[in-house]
């Protein structure tokens, strides 16, 4: 299944957001509400995955990149 590519590049920013919103509703319930753990637990995973997906998007993106220069580099010296 293909992703549109505005929603595709926007996904990791969204998982960031829904991580900030699970982490700010479990501190406004405060931490003597027993779920606030859940969402806290639930909101830092959410985030680092979020990060994770940047972080894999960009190194994968540079060693493209450098692939790419590196064989337009190749057929040029022939």
């Amino acid at each position: 299944m293909w992703l549109p590519t505005k929603l595709y590049e926007r996904l990791p920013l969204w998982w960031i957001l829904v991580g900030l919103v699970f982490m700010l509703s479990a501190l406004y319930l405060g931490l003597d509400y027993g779920a606030a753990y859940g969402y806290l637990a639930l909101g830092v995973a959410c985030s680092v995955f979020g990060l994770m997906i940047t972080i894999w998007r960009v190194q994968h993106r540079n060693r493209d990149a450098t692939d790419n220069q590196s064989s337009s580099d190749d057929t040029n010296a022939n």
